[in-house]
């Protein structure tokens, strides 16, 4: 009987924890998906690009470039990091990403965040992107 009693109650909590929105799985990711023009002074002696978005849950969040033209084997500057009060509080850098790679592979919290783009070195002449962050 004892055991029985165990098995209704961990059965109870299991429904009721069905429900629960805590965490989102990656297959229930959603993507922000930003374009814009690097050039060879972005970020170096000027501002670079901010995009921002939201984060409703707490996952695994990616970001990377799905586009870079004229010349997709241009190695791009991100930064990822937290807005806090209009501002972009950079907290993981990668001054060379491409085409197709994924940076940033975390773990996100609900909450604002930001990505920067901006030329760490990489760039020669301007290059449209779009990039891709994927979050929960």
């Amino acid at each position: 009987m004892k055991g029985f009693r165990s098995l209704t109650a961990i059965s109870a909590l299991t429904i009721l924890c069905a429900g629960c929105s805590g965490i989102s799985s990656p297959s229930n990711n959603q993507n922000s998906v930003f374009t814009g023009t690097v050039g060879p002074e972005t970020g170096s002696t000027t501002q670079p690009i901010t995009h921002t978005f939201s984060v409703s849950k707490t996952g695994e969040m990616s970001a990377h470039f799905t586009s870079i033209t004229p010349n997709n084997a241009s190695l791009i500057g991100l930064a990822l990091g937290n807005l806090v009060n209009g501002s972009c509080a950079v907290y993981s850098l990668s001054n060379l990403t491409g085409l197709n790679r994924d940076v940033f592979v975390s773990q996100a919290l609900k909450g604002s965040y930001c990505i920067q783009v901006f030329n760490g070195g990489g760039v020669a002449s301007a290059q449209s992107y779009s990039l891709t962050v994927n979050h929960p």
